[in-house]
């Protein structure tokens, strides 16, 4: 009965090679959508579930900036005062409110490393822009003073006449002007780290920003209120920025009290978030101060303003606590002078359009696997009948209706699992476009697996109804269309 099953089948399918090829790919292509889109709308909604649990998402920003593309979120852009400054004094209207668990400053930072490819850049850029002019009557004879400013902008040390030592980098001073004198003095300690990078991305912020996201460090520490007054330059490096630093995960505990020299000055690193954390693993994160001495730390601080982050407990609560603090900051600076906003309203926008944008695609996806079903059981079914003729020389040879149906059950199964593997490799990309068309991230691998496995039983059981039927006939009838 084995060997009779599968030469009937073969013979089915190598006679007709054109309707079973055609069978193949519209299980394939219906297997393959509806796959997809199952797996986008069960990725949206795990994905969506996460975001929301994201600490972000119950974090109230106030700031004073004037347009609402400089804000991560889109806001209401509303008129501000001049005069309006935000500092860390102002984290204070937190603990008026009950609900506010956290709050913290955050201001994007950059830091500007100094190395061999940096110094060849600024001779470049030295050369095109051309010699400094001079300035004959601003210019110091030796004995007036025992320290004079060069043409970089850097204090240099004079102990003689004809001998001058270059001081290290002033962290005020010019940002472009660099000798080489100064990076290979710098290179020969063994406390300071030439990073081979160019610059890199972080934040000024408040110890509270750690306990608000609940970051620990693998190694050293992290900032404590002391550090905010601190004359001392520090920073805390992301897991991966610090693996990048040190060149490999052994050596990243050896970064511990380290230097790191860029044009902004000497950076002393005093801890390593863990690996664990993947959303501030490529960042650093500096000690926010309010006062930075010099006018370039004024200006600093008043055109690059200071956003005041405030967590809450639970996110039913920001509304409420959104409203507490327009009122403290009207009391404070004034009607409008800050602008207040939270990420959820607008993340909970995105995913209801991501989520209806989701289930309209799984419709219409299941509404082509339907129509593709019904046509393969359709062109099956006809088989079925032109195969009645051997269904009753079979049957009446002795074979049982169970026997007949596993005929027609190994042809719906090879029919699915050929359609089902084809469908896969179709799924798979499908799959990502549609994430990345409505800007989801993550791995959806297991959802599309098991849209397909879906898939291809509710082929299966369109494909095998055909043979259920063919195998309940009477093998006298049968016998007469002879």
């Amino acid at each position: 009965m084995r060997n009779e099953s599968a030469v009937l089948v073969q013979r089915r399918f190598f006679s007709r090679v054109l309707e079973s090829g055609m069978l193949i790919i519209a299980v394939a292509l219906g297997v393959g959508v509806s796959a997809a889109g199952f797996a986008l709308l069960t990725h949206t909604m795990t994905y969506s579930k996460e975001i929301l649990q994201s600490p972000a998402l119950r974090e109230i920003t106030v700031s004073t900036r004037t347009s609402k593309d400089d804000m991560e979120t889109p806001i209401l852009e509303k008129a501000v005062s001049d005069t309006t400054i935000l500092t860390s004094a102002d984290l204070d209207s937190g603990e008026l409110i009950p609900s506010v668990v956290y709050s913290y400053v955050s201001n994007q930072s950059r830091l500007h490393f100094l190395n061999q490819d940096s110094l060849d850049q600024q001779a470049r850029f030295q050369e095109m822009a051309g010699p400094p002019p001079e300035d004959d009557e601003t210019a110091q004879a030796p004995d007036q003073g025992s320290e004079q400013t060069s043409t970089n902008g850097h204090a240099l040390e004079q102990t003689s006449t004809n001998d001058q030592v270059p001081a290290p980098p002033n962290p005020m001073g010019d940002r472009f002007a660099v000798s080489q004198e100064e990076l290979d003095s710098a290179a020969s300690q063994e406390d300071i780290v030439i990073v081979e990078l160019d610059e890199i991305s972080g934040y000024e912020v408040t110890p509270g920003f750690f306990d608000a996201w609940e970051l620990q460090a693998s190694a050293g520490s992290l900032f404590s209120a002391s550090d905010m007054t601190g004359t001392a330059s520090l920073v805390v490096l992301g897991s991966k920025l610090a693996e990048t630093i040190a060149g490999s995960p052994e050596e990243v505990p050896e970064l511990i009290g380290k230097k790191l020299l860029a044009r902004e000055g000497l950076y002393t690193v005093v801890g390593v978030l863990e690996a664990s954390d993947e959303a501030h693993s490529e960042i650093y994160f500096t000690p926010y101060q309010d006062s930075v001495a010099g006018s370039a730390g004024q200006f600093r601080r008043r055109f690059m303003d200071t956003q005041l982050i405030f967590s809450v407990d639970d996110p039913q609560n920001l509304n409420s606590a959104s409203a507490l603090l327009s009122d403290w900051f009207s009391s404070e600076f004034g009607d409008d002078q800050v602008i207040i906003t939270n990420q959820r309203e607008a993340a909970q926008r995105t995913i209801a359009r991501n989520t209806g944008i989701s289930v309209l695609i799984l419709v219409l996806s299941l509404s082509g696997l339907l129509i593709a079903c019904v046509n393969i059981s359709n062109i099956l079914m006809s088989r079925a009948i032109r195969m009645r003729k051997y269904t009753g020389i079979l049957m009446a040879l002795g074979s049982s209706q169970r026997g007949i149906l596993k005929l027609y059950a190994l042809e719906a199964l090879a029919v699915s699992l050929l359609g089902s593997a084809i469908g896969s490799a179709l799924a798979v990309p499908l799959s990502r476009s549609m994430q990345s068309s409505l800007d989801i991230g993550g791995n959806s691998v297991l959802y599309i697996m098991a849209g397909i496995i879906l898939a291809g039983i509710v082929t299966f059981i369109f494909s095998v109804a055909p043979g259920y039927q063919n195998s309940r006939i009477i093998p006298a009838e049968a016998m007469r269309r002879i």
